[in-house]
């Protein structure tokens, strides 16, 4: 495996089809990368990969954009969230779209998925193993505020991990990684902006927990540095990053199969036209 390069995912809902096709590549060219970080939609992509699995999220999306279990409104009456949080973390990796638990237990990855704990506003990261056998901590990591309920881990409230750490680079560069491969699912272009809708809904849900409304309403801020030294990072020859190379324009919850299909697509022809690129950055 590939040490002392951390690979960093980025969340992002169903843009995460993006970094499913850069990970196929990878997998299918052996770049198999001893310690990966990753939130939300990142951490889904993650367990993929670290089961040695390809094509399985990219299969998880396109076959069942569509699928009202997967994710709709009829969802948040029936668990209060959009997304079919029981269908996508029990259904799927048991019966639908099998996860070779086999190899994911056996695998010597050292893959960390993040969640926000509400107490405190801060980022926690939990290892792969425990993250398969507790699945409320792989919900936790997916689980966007307002739209989904807070999940408990040992009696404790969590939410999205893209919330307190969007890209999971400090995370990444606290653990001693000299060099880091980053996947986003932005385009080069984009910056957060504030969104005081969701800041005063989150005021009247989450009144229990003042420091993560603090760190929910200043997640663009944090966001837009996070791009700033990542940025730095690559400037220093010390962060390799694919991201769109155009703004992608999805709906929240996007039914389009072919519109998945092809950020799939442009997420592997990118990594497969940066081969020599890997290559060097490896060495």
């Amino acid at each position: 495996m590939i040490d002392k390069i951390g690979l960093v995912l980025e969340g992002g809902g169903m843009r995460g089809v993006f970094t499913s096709g850069v990970l196929d590549f990878f997998m299918e060219n052996q770049y198999w990368f001893q310690n990966v970080y990753g939130v939300s939609a990142g951490a889904c992509n993650g367990i993929s990969y670290a089961a040695k699995q390809i094509g399985r999220n990219k299969k998880i999306n396109c076959d069942y954009c569509a699928d009202k279990r997967y994710a709709s409104f009829r969802n948040f009456f029936k668990e209060k969230s959009i997304f079919g949080m029981n269908f996508i973390f029990d259904e799927i990796p048991n019966n639908q779209v099998p996860l070779d638990f086999k190899t994911y237990y056996e695998s010597k990855m050292n893959l960390q998925i993040g969640v926000t704990c509400l107490l405190n506003g801060e980022s926690e990261y939990f290892p792969k193993n425990i993250s398969v056998q507790n699945t409320n901590i792989i919900k936790a990591s997916c689980s966007m505020p307002i739209v989904s309920p807070v999940c408990l881990i040992d009696g404790k409230p969590y939410l999205d991990g893209g919330v307190a750490e969007p890209i999971p680079i400090e995370h990444s560069l606290a653990e001693g990684n000299a060099k880091h491969i980053i996947i986003l699912t932005r385009d080069g272009n984009y910056q957060k902006k504030a969104s005081p809708a969701v800041g005063r809904l989150a005021r009247v849900l989450y009144r229990q927990y003042p420091e993560f409304i603090k760190t929910l309403e200043s997640r663009y801020i944090h966001y837009n540095q996070q791009l700033e030294r990542i940025k730095r990072l690559e400037k220093e020859g010390n962060a390799l990053v694919f991201r769109p190379l155009k703004p992608v324009h999805f709906r929240k919850f996007e039914h389009d199969a072919a519109k998945l299909e092809s950020l799939y697509q442009e997420g592997y022809q990118l990594a497969q036209s940066k081969k020599e690129e890997i290559e060097k950055f490896l060495k």
